[in-house]
């Protein structure tokens, strides 16, 4: 973000939309329409559902969806309003329920996609890795073994340490290459099957160091199109890694 946009490039494009933490949704009718909205790509109309609801699952699937939106949909320079609108419904969130996993989750999310628009500086000025790493300590200690929160904190680390000066990713920060690893190895192992992480940690290890990095990023890309995409977003997502296994 800033300094270390969380979502430079495809780092942020992709991951950082799912993040579907383990929440329990309602089952009720409504909600479950919500849902299938969000399954089969129609973002929007899933944003103004979910809102209708006024539930916490209502606001988080619709927070979601507007990151979705804002990173696959929206036409460039139209993005960042989608995001911001993400961060205001994870606001909403909070009111209803202060330790909402997803909720901080969203909001890292939201804050990385803002900062890959308006650049390093800017987001550096505005503090954006600040409080995206505040969210990411409180959803480390709500969901210790919830494996996006590994792969978010990934992620971020990643971002800091690739495109800050060494003394300020480290000093200022406390980010760094080898902690971005580990922190994707542990998404892994807690979710090996999940067909983004894997993509995001191929795309974490490019960046790092395209040319060492090739081969396993390569085994990767290849492992998670090789599982079956079980919605929009993860459709999205394998034709995006396909695209990005060609470029290896």
């Amino acid at each position: 973000m800033g300094i270390i946009a969380l979502g430079a490039r495809a780092l942020a494009i992709v991951m950082l939309i799912a993040v579907a933490a383990q929440t329990s949704w309602a089952q009720g009718g409504d909600l479950r329409t919500v849902r299938q909205l969000y399954d089969q790509g129609h973002f929007l109309e899933a944003v103004d559902k979910g809102i209708e609801q006024g539930t916490v699952d209502g606001l988080i699937l619709a927070a979601r969806s507007l990151v979705a939106h804002g990173a696959f949909v929206a036409k460039p320079g139209e993005q960042v309003p989608f995001f911001q609108r993400a961060l205001d419904l994870s606001s909403r969130v909070f009111e209803l329920d202060p330790d909402n996993l997803e909720g901080h989750l969203q909001t890292v999310n939201a804050l990385g996609h803002i900062s890959r628009v308006e650049g390093h500086v800017e987001s550096h000025f505005k503090g954006y890795a600040k409080i995206a790493k505040k969210h990411l300590k409180r959803a480390k200690k709500i969901g210790p073994d919830n494996a996006w929160t590994h792969a978010l904190y990934g992620a971020w680390h990643a971002e800091i340490a690739v495109h800050a000066p060494k003394f300020i990713a480290f000093a200022y920060y406390g980010a760094s290459k080898k902690r971005a690893l580990r922190y994707f190895e542990r998404s892994i192992d807690l979710d090996p099957e999940n067909p983004v992480l894997l993509a995001e940690y191929g795309n974490a290890i490019l960046m790092i160091d395209w040319q060492g990095n090739r081969g396993k990023a390569r085994e990767l890309y290849e492992k998670s199109l090789a599982i079956t995409p079980k919605n929009a977003f993860e459709r999205l997502v394998h034709e995006r890694t396909r695209r990005s296994l060609e470029l290896l």
